[in-house]
């Protein structure tokens, strides 16, 4: 029974990353043409950009990952230039 629910927990676990990784990379498509499209007409430094980025920035799992991604994309000046449309683009380490 003790196996049995370490299976379901580690089963769990896993759906869970899963799940997190599809909603990200459903957000990301969705925000990405925003920002592209809000830096163009308003510039990076405008509210709106910072809240868009700040809000990508949050979008990769924890840890490394997120970290490499903040500061390859948001914290460059012009990171997000080089923001892929297609989330399951991104290099290794930048994404879940």
């Amino acid at each position: 029974m003790e196996n049995i629910n370490r299976l379901f927990s580690t089963a769990t676990f896993l759906y869970g990353i899963h799940k997190d990784k599809s909603v990200a990379e459903e957000t990301y498509r969705k925000l990405y043409p925003v920002l592209v499209s809000t830096i163009r007409r308003q510039g990076r430094d405008s509210q709106q950009a910072k809240d868009l980025l700040s809000l990508m920035g949050s979008l990769p799992s924890y840890g490394v990952q997120r970290r490499n991604f903040k500061r390859r994309y948001i914290d460059n000046v012009s990171g997000w230039k080089k923001l892929p449309e297609d989330p399951k683009n991104f290099p290794y380490g930048y994404w879940y």
